[in-house]
C-alpha cells in the first residue's frame, strides 16, 4: 500500500510505467523525487537559480495540501531535500 500512498513511491511507479507506455501515461508532467533526482532537477534552473517553468513542491509525508507550494526559484526549495 505504501507504494501508492506515499507521493515519492507513486511518482516512481508512474515514471516506470510511463517508460513502457509513453502515449497512455502522457497525462502527468515529469516528476522529480528529491534528493534522488536532484542532479536532473537542478538542470531546470539557470546559473541564477531561476527557472522559466513553475514547479509544484509537495512534501512526501504531507496530507490535505499542507506544505505544497509553487516556485520558480531554487533558493525557495529546502536545500536539505536537494543535496
Amino acid at each position: 500500500m505504501t507504494n501508492l500512498a506515499r507521493k515519492s513511491r507513486l511518482a516512481q511507479n508512474l515514471e516506470s510505467v510511463k517508460q513502457k507506455y509513453q502515449k497512455e501515461y502522457a497525462f502527468f508532467p515529469r516528476t522529480f523525487v528529491l534528493p534522488r533526482d536532484a542532479l536532473e532537477f537542478r538542470k531546470n534552473f539557470g546559473a541564477t537559480g531561476k527557472s522559466k517553468c513553475t514547479f509544484i513542491i509537495k512534501p512526501d509525508g504531507g496530507c490535505q495540501g499542507r506544505g505544497i507550494y509553487l516556485t520558480k526559484s531554487l533558493s525557495e526549495i529546502d536545500q536539505a531535500s536537494i543535496c
